[in-house]
């Protein structure tokens, strides 16, 4: 589904031409687009300013993060 979808794309795109956030981008791909398709799963993404976002559509999704601090944050679940 995510190359079907052209996932990485589509949030690209809609960064660049519907001036969306990183985070609106993310959510409206996995879960509006990907979810319509029948797909499920996540992505770990990052822009240009260093904005993270982990957007899933499942129950959960390992995933990782380390702010500027040196701060690690380990995560399973949705909050």
């Amino acid at each position: 589904f995510f190359f079907k979808q052209k996932t990485a794309y589509e949030i690209s795109a809609q960064m660049e031409y519907k001036n969306s956030s990183l985070k609106e981008a993310t959510k409206d791909v996995i879960q509006n687009k990907l979810t319509k398709l029948g797909g499920t799963g996540g992505v770990v993404a990052l822009d240009k300013n260093g904005n993270m976002s982990f957007e899933f559509n499942t129950a959960g999704m390992y995933r990782a993060s380390m702010n500027d601090k040196g701060e690690l944050v380990v995560k399973i679940y949705k909050e």
